[in-house]
């Protein structure tokens, strides 16, 4: 019987232990509340390791809730729309391709509220914005905008009051928003959508002090590569198949790793044996 992916009973932390090792590859970030509550961190289960520190005016005590999330039972993040989102610090530089994809379970409507961004003014098309996935005003239509490109999809509209899976991915030409399996393509004229560089990544606000989001977040996740529809149908239907770990016949052991990209790194408390826990496991 499978085993729902947690700090308590275990998680893939790298590709070779995964159910769908596919999906390690070009992963920048994956913020996983699922797995359950770690206190005032919100820990980056990829390679490079930007946890997330909940802000001050978020009460770790009855902000980690149980999710009823079918598709990805365990455990959230409730936000309240005002001093309530996850820094997680200056992110690594994005060129070219780029996938972003969360699930959300909305509250109520919000003023250009962010799922994911990495912005320090509350404008669009402005220097000052790498990009966000969020929703546009109070239409609840998935939005994305970045330094010189914005982007509505157009009657792409998150329901409040239940689970949804809400996705955007670019392959330097095109984008694609998804909304659960439902598609919807759009481009630009002119120059594709420049978002390189070193800037805090939020999740769950626009910045830090507009744009926050009322309703809860079960995982976030963030690739330097566009997803393909298969796999983002994957995220959709079965999230946590990425960190599901792959079940071996009695006595195989798992090859061991060599890439540096899927190395598991000694930073997360280990279920059994390993190095000092970081945090304490349920």
């Amino acid at each position: 019987m499978l085993r729902r992916p947690s700090w308590k009973q275990g998680f893939a932390r790298y590709a070779g232990r995964s159910e769908k090792p596919g999906l390690w590859k070009g992963l920048l970030g994956a913020w996983l509340p699922s797995l359950g509550p770690t206190g005032a961190t919100l820990y980056d289960v990829s390679q490079y390791r930007h946890h997330g520190t909940l802000d001050a005016g978020m009460d770790i005590s009855a902000d980690w809730v149980v999710s009823d999330n079918r598709a990805l039972p365990g455990y959230a993040l409730d936000f309240s729309g005002s001093n309530s989102h996850v820094d997680c610090g200056n992110f690594v530089d994005l060129a070219g391709q780029l996938t972003l994809a969360a699930w959300v379970r909305l509250s109520a409507n919000g003023n250009f509220v962010g799922i994911i961004a990495r912005s320090t003014a509350f404008a669009v098309q402005n220097p000052n914005l790498k990009y966000i996935l969020g929703l546009n005003s109070t239409s609840r239509e998935l939005w994305f905008s970045s330094a010189n490109v914005e982007a509505d999809a157009t009657g792409q509209v998150v329901p409040i009051g239940a689970w949804h899976f809400v996705g955007l991915t670019l392959d330097g030409a095109n984008g694609i928003y998804y909304l659960d399996q439902t598609q919807s393509t759009f481009g630009w004229s002119g120059t594709p959508p420049t978002y390189a560089g070193t800037w805090p990544l939020r999740i769950g606000s626009f910045t830090a002090t507009n744009g926050e989001l009322f309703g809860q977040v079960g995982a976030a996740w963030t690739y330097g590569r566009a997803l393909t529809p298969t796999e983002m149908g994957v995220l959709a239907t079965d999230p946590g198949a990425m960190v599901r770990l792959e079940e071996l016949p009695m006595g195989i052991v798992p090859a061991a790793d060599t890439s540096a990209a899927e190395q598991p790194v000694s930073v997360f408390p280990d279920r059994v044996g390993g190095p000092r826990r970081a945090i304490p496991y349920w």
